[in-house]
C-alpha cells in the first residue's frame, strides 16, 4: 500500500555545517508537515545524526553507494528524494583522482524502479562541460529532475 510507504532523504545532514544539509532538513520539515502519517528516512553521510538518520555514506569507500542502496531496498520507498552537490558524492581514491560523481550515477542504476527525485543544488547559467556531462548521463537515470531557478537549464524525465 502506497499510502503509508516511507520517503527517503538522501543528502548530507545535520549536525554537518552545510546549505544542503540545511535544506534537506527543512524539505522533510515539510514534508512531515503535509504528510504526517508517512514515514520518512534519512540515508546521510557518516557525520549525520537524528532519529530515523541513517549515516551510511562513506565517500572515503570507492563504492559508497552499496549500503545505502542496500538499505533503500530494505526500507522499500514510496520515493526517494536525493539533494546532490558535486562535492557531497565525489569519491578520491589514494592518487587523488576523483570519479566525479560516478558513484551517484551508479546509486541511482541500482535504484531503478524506485521512483528518484533529484535535486542538484549546481546547476547554473555557465555550466562547465563536465557539469553538464554529469546532468546528461543524470537526466534519464532519475524519475524527476528538480531545478529551482529560472536561469538553471530545464531537464525533466518522467
Amino acid at each position: 500500500m502506497s499510502e503509508n510507504k516511507p520517503i527517503v532523504m538522501i543528502s548530507s545532514w545535520p549536525p554537518r555545517k552545510c546549505g544542503i544539509g540545511t535544506f534537506a532538513e527543512e524539505a522533510l520539515e515539510f514534508i512531515r508537515k503535509h504528510q504526517p502519517e508517512r514515514p520518512t528516512y534519512v540515508i546521510s553521510h557518516t557525520d549525520g545524526e537524528g532519529e530515523n538518520v541513517f549515516p551510511l555514506i562513506d565517500i572515503t569507500r570507492e563504492d559508497w553507494y552499496e549500503p545505502v542502496a542496500e538499505k533503500v531496498k530494505e526500507l522499500d520507498p514510496y520515493a526517494v528524494h536525493l539533494q546532490h552537490e558535486y562535492g557531497l558524492y565525489n569519491y578520491t581514491d589514494e592518487d587523488g583522482q576523483a570519479d566525479n560523481n560516478a558513484g551517484f550515477l551508479r546509486l541511482l542504476d541500482k535504484l531503478q524502479g524506485i521512483p528518484t527525485i533529484v535535486e542538484p543544488h549546481t546547476v547554473h547559467g555557465r555550466m562547465k562541460d563536465h557539469e553538464e556531462n554529469f546532468i546528461h548521463e543524470l537526466a534519464p537515470r532519475c524519475s524527476v529532475l528538480l531545478f529551482k531557478c529560472h536561469y538553471q537549464k530545464c531537464i525533466c524525465v518522467i
